[in-house]
């Protein structure tokens, strides 16, 4: 071997000796941007703007940061600003049609971590109830007659002519009685009916009345006029709908329960 292999192959040997020695120290941590020779030990990677917000990645668990230098997820973004997330789909916006093969809706939990919030396949809250031949509502109480459910869908009725609307919903109440008259009423009054809320024994704050004509205690009317209340109660409330006799006459009102209704209907979509 003369002495120009020998040189080579020592130099050779001596680069990876070199290498090997100083790759912890050469490739450890990366820092780009501003303050270069600064970077956090705990950090692999920072990336940092003159405005001082970093993008970072972790050496023990390959977190990302963005906006941050201690992410303690996979992923972690801080904006920097209340309430925005700093999160930007450019092609993905409230315009997007809704895929209905993914039903699951997200959402955040206290820590600001995505989460699988509920399932977007119900279908919205909805009842419509009818009665029988004849009923009678005794006036200041609930209509308890209809109770033969034509349509329903997630409304309980926990007890007869109660009804438990969710937390958080909007409802829209409607019913229309076929009066047919008074009985074991003194003398004449009108009559009408509007919906309750049950639990605080009040009226709706926003709800018509239904008025039927007068009538007295031998007479029949059949009038069917129609009641319309909204609520989107901020606990789970439960509602009524109420006869009343204007003049504060005791007696029922006899209805025709197959000639009346009632219906609650969610208005807006599930959440």
């Amino acid at each position: 071997m003369n002495n120009k292999q020998f040189l080579k192959k020592a130099y050779a040997a001596a680069m990876v000796a070199v290498m090997v020695c100083s790759s912890s120290a050469l490739f450890a941590q990366v820092k780009i941007g501003s303050n270069p020779t600064s970077i956090n030990a705990a950090n692999n990677l920072e990336v940092e703007a003159a405005n001082g917000n970093k993008t970072v990645i972790q050496k023990a668990n390959g977190n990302v940061g963005v906006g941050t230098s201690t992410p303690n997820n996979k992923l972690e973004i801080s904006s920097g600003i209340t309430n925005t997330s700093g999160l930007r789909f450019t092609n993905l916006n409230a315009n997007s049609p809704i895929n209905p093969s993914v039903p699951s809706n997200l959402g955040v939990d206290a820590n600001g971590d995505v989460v699988i919030a509920g399932k977007s396949t119900c279908i919205p809250d909805y009842l419509l109830a009818v009665g029988g031949a004849y009923t009678n509502a005794p006036a200041g109480q609930n209509v308890t007659g209809l109770t033969d459910a034509v349509a329903l869908q997630g409304i309980v009725s926990p007890s007869a002519g109660v009804f438990t609307l969710k937390a958080g919903n909007s409802y829209r109440l409607e019913s229309a009685l076929f009066s047919s008259g008074l009985n074991n009423g003194a003398g004449s009054g009108f009559i009408y009916y509007t919906w309750y809320n049950n639990d605080t024994n009040t009226k709706l704050a926003i709800a018509s009345y239904g008025r039927s004509t007068q009538v007295n205690a031998s007479g029949y009317d059949g009038s069917q006029p129609v009641c319309v209340g909204f609520i989107t109660p901020s606990v789970d409330t439960n509602v009524s709908l109420r006869m009343i006799i204007n003049n504060g006459q005791s007696g029922e009102l006899q209805i025709y329960g197959q000639l009346s209704y009632l219906s609650i209907t969610q208005m807006n979509p599930c959440r």
